[in-house]
């Protein structure tokens, strides 16, 4: 049975081979050299520095790319579904069904997509309380007020 630290690994290889690295650590705001370390460990380099992904990483990199939650702690490898991410979101999918979403979705950054289908998923479950709306009603305000 693989170690989680493999299948982390194992599933960040599968990340490089659709993003570079410095457009992942754009991403998840780490520095280009720290995306490096995690990239040797993952493609067994020997070298100094060579740094193992841990959970608080992990769940950045899902929350960026859009990931289903805890992806990277499962082992793909046996799997030949895609790589999540590789088609439009389900919101981006279904974006002429939402009043006011007249924009181009495929222009919006996968974190901002994986939060709107979050917040979907969680309101249509009756999942979202009302500190949970006061909070996101919050939040919309002051984003627009920075328009």
């Amino acid at each position: 049975m693989k170690s989680i630290v493999d299948i982390r690994l194992q599933n960040f290889r599968a990340l490089l081979a659709k993003h570079k690295q410095a457009e992942l650590a754009r991403m998840i705001g780490r520095s280009p050299t720290q995306v490096q370390q995690w990239a040797a460990k993952a493609c067994g380099k020997q070298t100094k520095g060579a740094r193992n992904i841990d959970s608080i990483t992990a769940r950045r990199l899902e929350v960026a790319l859009g990931l289903p939650a805890n992806w990277m702690d499962n082992d793909h490898e046996t799997s030949n579904a895609p790589l999540p991410g590789a088609e439009p979101t389900e919101v981006a999918q279904h974006s002429e069904q939402v009043p006011g979403a007249s924009f181009d979705w495929s222009n919006i950054p996968p974190a901002a997509r994986a939060l709107v289908e979050t917040v979907a998923k969680k309101s249509s479950e009756g999942d979202l309380d009302e500190a949970d709306l006061a909070l996101l009603l919050s939040t919309v305000s002051r984003l627009s007020s920075k328009e």
